[in-house]
């Protein structure tokens, strides 16, 4: 278990990051439920609790995509593990550092792989049922930590 400066632990702020999430559902669209605020933190240890979250984009109150070193959908009643992309061969880590959900069937996560021969960038759409790679070059030592997708134009 790690901390950083603050003393958070990572199940923290897992979990200060699910009631945040459900949050800002409740301002994308119709409020959420309480019922649904208790159920995500119960939730919490059944998704991964391995893994870390990094960020999340809403494209509805019922549709959420969460992602870092694994991704989950919000459905507007729970979160579901999702399997993130492909991982190219010698990857040791894979970092989903961000993401923008302009509609449901449409979102683009970006971030890096990281293996010995350094950080890739990885950059990749999700239509809702599976994982695109788009191109974005593939520098070594490279890596993205921002995203954002107005609409669902490209």
């Amino acid at each position: 278990m790690r901390a950083d400066a603050g003393g958070w632990d990572t199940r923290t702020v897992r979990l200060v990051f699910l009631v945040v999430v459900v949050g800002l559902v409740g301002f994308a669209g119709p409020s959420v439920p309480a019922p649904t605020i208790a159920a995500a933190r119960a939730q919490d240890v059944a998704l991964d609790p391995a893994g870390e979250l990094f960020g999340v984009s809403c494209a509805t109150s019922t549709y959420c995509l969460a992602v870092g070193t694994t991704a989950a959908s919000w459905d507007g009643h729970r979160w579901h593990l999702l399997h993130g992309p492909p991982e190219p061969a010698g990857t040791v880590q894979m970092f989903m550092n961000a993401v923008s959900c302009p509609a449901a069937n449409d979102c683009v996560v970006v971030g890096d792989f990281q293996s010995s021969r350094g950080d890739t960038t990885l950059a990749e759409h999700w239509n809702g049922t599976s994982w695109l790679p788009l191109a974005v070059g593939s520098a070594t030592h490279a890596r993205l930590d921002a995203v954002s997708c107005p609409t669902t134009a490209w």
